[in-house]
């Protein structure tokens, strides 16, 4: 992934777009999380209640994404990142584009 994150947001609305009416499974704890819709502000999603996935968190983690290359869960939150309590949805959204995938966790 290129330091401009600009085609990955674009991509980004076009994969939630389509995901509309999906459940998407968590990665690691495989919960369920139906995609609702697409607004302006971000992604509805409803897990055990319904939030809005805003957009700015979404963007946030693309763009330290592009500036690091790689990320995980707790970089979002030692660095502070927003949106960090919907993290695990946004991991597992990311993981449907063409510009992220899952690697297997570190070794503990």
């Amino acid at each position: 992934m290129t330091n401009d994150a600009r085609p990955a947001r674009e991509e980004a609305r076009r994969v939630a777009r389509n995901l509309i009416g999906r459940t998407l499974h968590t990665l690691g704890q495989n919960k369920p999380n139906l995609v609702e819709g697409v607004s302006d502000a971000g992604v509805p999603v409803h897990a055990r209640t319904s939030e809005t996935v805003l957009w700015e968190w979404i963007d946030a983690v693309i763009d330290k994404l592009a500036a690091r290359g790689e990320l995980a869960q707790k970089d979002l939150n030692s660095d502070g990142v927003p949106g960090f309590q919907r993290s695990t949805f946004i991991f597992t959204f990311l993981a449907e584009t063409s510009f992220a995938e899952q690697v297997a966790d570190a070794p503990r």
